[in-house]
């Protein structure tokens, strides 16, 4: 009943926003026209398959077998406070379980119910343990189980831990804002052709002034769009000198870290194109601009050597 009582009071509460019942079930229909197929609305299965790797994939996996076995052993024990409990945690354990599997953007959502769930679970089988070896065993093999559970999340982490100590404390990661800052610095403007993942960081740097050709709000651009205009600009060159000249594109801004097949096909054919010269680059943005007459100084000081640049194929 409490848990009923709360999702009925949370549903009202959702109620509360600027467009009413329709934004409370926005979340429930965003995907009917949603036009760009995006990692974190991929299965765990779906991205290994598609090479992309990530750790913490298998970490759920581990998490979601963990959960399994913890209710296992609770059910074996019989020592649950109040068998509804048992029940409701069995359920949520499901359903969000689930969500974690089918879209990798709900592991947050699956880790913030399924941590307390182990946990109560384990003290579940805690209490079962010690009607049948006793409290003071059960202290030692908590001590072991914690020392484990410790040591494998610090080497399974090891990288991206010591990664991170070196980046310790509030705010951006250093120099995020360098390709903004070269665009600012030289006074470069746009139009701007901009792949979809660095949309929104332009629009913060340079709205109002520029305009993106395309921000991360696939909901916000029709499904049109992205069918016969983004994709087909990037996989075909006559498609894209059709936008050259219809957008007088200046500048094309790309995080070359978009492994689309048309993203690698159009890097690949600028790379090539002595129409745009490559100005600017870091561990996240490629910057061309156009080989004209009002970027030639800016070319001539920032050039860099298309000779840097190697073609691998992605296996």
């Amino acid at each position: 009943f409490n848990l009923l009582f709360v999702f009925i009071i949370t549903s009202l509460a959702a109620l509360f926003n600027p467009n009413g019942i329709r934004g409370a079930l926005q979340p429930l229909i965003i995907f009917r026209k949603y036009g760009y197929q995006i990692a974190e609305n991929k299965s765990i299965w779906f991205l290994e398959n598609y090479g992309l790797k990530n750790s913490n994939y298998l970490l759920v996996k581990l998490f979601i077998l963990a959960l399994i076995i913890s209710f296992f052993l609770a059910l074996l024990f019989k020592t649950f406070k109040r068998k509804d409990f048992l029940f409701s945690y069995l359920v949520l354990a499901a359903v969000f379980s689930a969500l974690a599997c089918l879209m990798v953007r709900n592991f947050t959502h699956f880790g913030l119910v399924a941590l307390p769930i182990l946990a109560a679970n384990i003290q579940s089988i805690g209490l079962g343990l010690k009607k049948k070896i006793g409290n003071w065993y059960l202290n030692y093999i908590s001590i072991i189980s914690a020392v484990i559970v410790l040591a494998f999340t610090f080497v399974y982490n090891y990288d991206y831990l010591t990664i991170r100590i070196k980046n310790f404390g509030l705010g951006i990661q250093p120099k995020n804002n360098a390709s903004a800052n070269f665009l600012k610095i030289n006074k470069i403007s746009g139009p701007f052709f901009n792949n979809y993942d660095v949309g929104g960081y332009l629009i913060f740097h340079f709205f109002p002034k520029e305009k993106v050709f395309v921000d991360n709000r696939p909901e916000s651009y029709s499904v049109e769009f992205f069918k016969d205009k983004y994709i087909p600009i990037q996989e075909s060159e006559v498609k894209w000198q059709q936008a050259v000249k219809e957008y007088h594109f200046n500048v094309i801004f790309f995080y070359y870290r978009d492994f689309t097949p048309w993203g690698q096909k159009f890097l690949i054919a600028r790379i090539k194109d002595n129409n745009w010269a490559p100005v600017f680059y870091d561990k996240y943005v490629i910057i061309f601009l156009k080989n004209n007459k009002v970027n030639k100084d800016i070319i001539r000081q920032y050039q860099i050597s298309r000779n840097y640049f190697e073609i691998k194929k992605i296996e």
